[in-house]
Parts: structure tokens; sequence; C-alpha cells
């Protein structure tokens, strides 16, 4: 039941299999016209201390199986990262999902996730605030526009 169908130039990935599966990926742009670095592999650098929670596995062939964490999981890492033009439609996405309405919410929700270790960073509030409103999809297929979140 997705909110939304939305087209990304990349997936953020935490995996095993060191060269291999670089080597995969690779493969994989170069035959099917993907930008160089589509499997992005710096998502591991935004998990909390305890690591990534279990998640739904929406695949599993072979030895691959791809596993989608938790949309909460999900949505702090986003906030922690919070780049505009990046993460900022995931974050309008998540935030529905997950019903945060404000930004005093979403401080709490990276503060459980991340153990209090880490923040929202400034350019965040900003984005959290303009994601709560009214948002165009601008990168969805088809764009839409999100309504206003009713702020508490």
């Amino acid at each position: 039941d997705d909110l939304q169908r939305r087209m990304s130039t990349d997936i953020d990935a935490v995996f095993s299999g060191g060269p291999a599966v670089l080597a995969e990926a690779s493969q994989m742009a170069e035959e099917h016209g993907l930008r160089r670095n589509w499997f992005n592999t710096d998502a591991g650098r935004f998990l909390p201390p305890s690591g990534e929670p279990p998640g739904d596995r929406l695949l599993a062939k072979g030895r691959v199986e791809v596993v989608v964490p938790p949309a909460r999981f999900l949505l702090a890492m986003k906030l922690r990262a919070s780049r505009m033009g990046r993460d900022d439609e995931d974050i309008a996405l998540l935030v529905r999902r997950v019903g945060i309405s404000s930004y005093e919410e979403a401080e709490q929700l990276v503060a459980e996730v991340y153990d209090g270790e880490e923040e929202i960073p400034p350019r965040g509030r900003p984005l959290l605030e303009k994601v709560l409103g009214e948002y165009e999809m601008t990168r969805s297929v088809p764009p839409r526009t999100l309504p206003a979140i009713d702020q508490r």
C-alpha cells in the first residue's frame, strides 16, 4: 500500500558481500543504462549505533535477500541526512506514513532511533517544515501534490 510511486536515481544500500556485490552493481549499471553510482553504499554511515532493525523482506533469490527497514527507521535516517533535493520527497512520504506532524515529534523520533546520539541538522528544520505543508512531488510518476499535514 504505497503512498506514492516515485522515481529514484539510486538505492541506498547496506550490504555484505564486498567487491563481488559492487562488481555486479557496476555491471547492472552498464547493462541497464543506470548512473555509475546508482548503488549508493554511503547509507551505512547514517546507521544508528544499535544497527539496522529487522525489516520486511522484499526479495529472496539465491544468496540475495532484499530487506526494507521499518518506516520509522528510514525516516530517522532521512531526517539525520536532511538533504534537500535528495531526501525531501522521501521525508514527505515517510512523515505521512509514520504519523509525524511536527518538528518536535521528528526530533523525538531521531533521538529514539539514535539513542540520543544524533539529531536533525540545522538544515533539516526548514526542510521538514516545508514537507509538512502541502508538498509537490515532482519526481513522482506521475507528479503529485501531497496535502498538508494537520499540525498539532
